[in-house]
């Protein structure tokens, strides 16, 4: 993230409207066991307290689990990129 910023990084342009950004990443042995959607539960309720009005997040195309993943999330699709799709959730 310092080498884009320092190269020009533009933030998303739905950043306006879903302020907060996040990365979930879990080794394989611990996926499928509820600990990602507690942790998403987690963090999402803590935007919530803190008046944050909506969350984005990139998602690589072919990553079916994490694509299923946010749409049971609630999470919708803002926008597609060659590299993937920018998702987006109102809170």
């Amino acid at each position: 993230m310092i080498r884009l910023i320092h190269k020009g990084y533009a933030p998303s342009r739905w950043a306006d409207a879903y302020p907060a950004h996040l990365h979930i990443d879990l080794l394989p042995r611990a996926q499928g066991r509820g600990l990602g959607r507690r942790l998403m539960e987690v963090f999402l309720a803590r935007l919530r307290e803190l008046g944050v009005p909506g969350v984005h997040l990139g998602v690589g195309q072919r990553n079916a689990g994490a694509l299923a993943f946010y749409q049971r999330m609630g999470f919708v699709r803002l926008q597609t990129h060659p590299w993937g799709y920018e998702y987006g959730l109102k809170l």
